[in-house]
């Protein structure tokens, strides 16, 4: 079996603004100069992995950040670049932010360049549609216009996945069925409803829904979409049947992935290694080769693995796995469950899922 990596995750980390909730590495200060010489230490640090990356990918993302913010032309350069890791097989995702593609010619242009490159998922970054919460959390699209991007991508047959989250500030449970009802409407292929998880000294914790509110909230998400027809397949994750995001499994099965950009993360699952670039851009620029690395123990891979699988509904951990009878304990309580020969976390006790991983850890 090849050792070859073949999943690859590129990141760019520049925005309009630095939205006050994002805990991702990103910047709203850059200059083209300095996105112009992002993209060329980008190209640099690609071709010097050459002979670690399977040709083609089984899936290729490029995060942020917001990707659109390097501009078109450099956007032209990478794609141009990794084109030949792609083909027709590839999941190959682009996250957008609505609000940066309000303009038509824009949004025609880009379109166009993702469907020239086979990019053939879109991520969009929706949050939720309620415009009091949007104006706390620094969102500032049109409903409108963010329809109109859906459609217009929907139309060309791109895989579209929607990004939303719970427990915003001020959020109530009727908000988040109105985000609901909308998905309902809008029937993404794959939705990613992620609790917010405030950063530290966040200005709006005041605000924040309690916990029974947040799991309440989880609860409903879970019901609604079921009755949608999509499939709860991890945690914070849903999709139609056979639109699970090819690149987040791999994270979550511990499959090495590679990633490039500044503060962008590699998993070498061979070799026990985990690598990752400093959270400065301007260090990647002067050497987008240099990175910090740790050996993954055997200590470290046993507890990811049970935090990883358990955090899915489709894949779970397997029941060898477990170092001792602590498992056992918890599944006479009901707490875990056993389905052939894999071990998951009922969907009823989610919400203590932190407590049942220190458990089975410890």
């Amino acid at each position: 079996m090849s050792n070859l990596i073949k999943h690859l995750y590129i990141h760019i980390p520049f925005c309009k603004s630095k939205c006050p909730y994002c805990d991702f590495y990103s910047i709203s200060s850059a200059n083209q100069q300095t996105k112009d010489q992002y993209t060329d230490s980008l190209i640099k640090e690609l071709k010097s992995k050459t002979t670690l990356l399977s040709q083609p990918l089984l899936s290729l993302y490029l995060g942020g950040g917001s990707p659109l913010m390097l501009g078109i032309d450099n956007l032209k350069k990478l794609f141009k670049a990794f084109g030949s890791y792609i083909d027709i097989k590839t999941e190959s995702t682009i996250e957008l932010n609505p609000e940066h593609l309000e303009n038509e010619d824009i949004r025609c242009e880009l379109i166009m360049l993702l469907k020239e490159n086979r990019i053939n998922r879109v991520s969009i970054g929706v949050q939720t549609i309620n415009e009091q919460i949007k104006n706390l959390i620094s969102r500032t699209y049109s409903l409108e216009k963010l329809i109109t991007l859906h459609d217009a991508l929907k139309k060309e047959g791109f895989n579209i996945s929607f990004d939303l989250m719970f427990g915003l500030p001020n959020q109530t449970v009727s908000m988040l069925q109105n985000d609901l009802s909308f998905i309902k409407k809008c029937s993404p292929d794959h939705v990613s409803m992620y609790l917010l998880t405030p950063p530290e000294n966040y200005s709006l914790t005041r605000l924040l829904p309690n916990e029974e509110t947040t799991e309440q909230m989880f609860n409903i998400t879970h019901d609604k979409m079921i009755a949608f027809g999509y499939t709860h397949y991890e945690i914070s994750n849903y999709s139609v049947s056979g639109k699970e995001s090819v690149h987040n499994m791999a994270y979550w099965k511990r499959v090495s992935y590679l990633g490039l950009g500044a503060a962008a993360h590699s998993f070498l699952e061979q070799q026990h290694l985990r690598a990752w670039h400093t959270k400065d851009v301007k260090s990647y620029i002067n050497n987008p080769l240099s990175v910090i690395s740790e050996k993954i123990t055997k200590e470290m891979k046993y507890t990811e693995i049970i935090m990883l699988g358990l955090r899915t509904f489709n894949i779970g951990v397997q029941e060898k796995i477990f170092k001792n009878n602590k498992y056992q304990t918890l599944l006479s309580d009901g707490l875990l469950e056993r389905r052939g020969n894999n071990i998951f976390v009922p969907y009823k006790h989610i919400s203590i899922l932190d407590s049942i991983i220190k458990e089975l850890t410890c």
